[in-house]
């Protein structure tokens, strides 16, 4: 994977961005991706032995800075990569549903940060399915659903549950059908 094809996408693409032309520690980057510092550590790590990201210290400590290589900055204006096919729903996947005036939405979406969370979008009539990427986190879902909402749009976040097979489904359908001829004492939501 080239240096611009690896930030161009999911956690590698939020680090790339907040560090942009700044010189951050640990702390500040987890604060510019919305994640815990525990969460982005190893990553950072792995970047740096990438050679993506550069450190002020041969061996990163607290307090150690940080900076995007200069020959990978590059790959910040290339549009991010899809992981996931347009439309496709993964197991656990976060997703955002908006309702609006599109250019208010657009507006939103058009940050970086935006731009390196949603993977794909659907329109559903007056509604859009913001699709997240794998792995994204709840802060970073929250975030984006709070400018979303302070844009004045209408929004709700939700995350795609288990994948139920067929016999799961005639199963639902069976305590259904059960609970209409009032067989069934407890009641079983979806």
């Amino acid at each position: 994977m080239s240096g611009e094809q690896s930030i161009r996408r999911g956690s590698r693409r939020a680090i790339a961005i907040a560090l942009g032309d700044e010189q951050l520690t640990l702390n500040e980057i987890a604060a510019g991706t919305g994640r815990p510092a525990g969460s982005v550590r190893g990553l950072v790590h792995r970047m740096l032995a990438d050679g993506i990201i550069e450190s002020d210290e041969p061996v990163p400590r607290r307090g150690t800075q940080f900076w995007l290589a200069e020959e990978h900055k590059a790959g910040l204006s290339e549009p991010p990569v899809a992981v996931t096919p347009t439309g496709q729903l993964s197991d656990r996947q976060r997703l955002i549903s908006v309702t609006g005036d599109v250019d208010d939405i657009a507006v939103v979406l058009a940050t970086d940060e935006a731009g390196a969370l949603v993977c794909w979008s659907a329109e559903f009539g007056e509604r859009l399915l913001l699709g997240l990427e794998l792995g994204s986190s709840l802060a970073e879902q929250t975030a984006l659903l709070d400018s979303l909402k302070a844009a004045g749009l209408r929004a709700k976040a939700t995350r795609l549950g288990e994948v139920l097979s067929g016999q799961a489904i005639r199963g639902i359908g069976t305590s259904v059908a059960r609970r209409r001829r009032g067989r069934a004492r407890k009641v079983v939501t979806v």
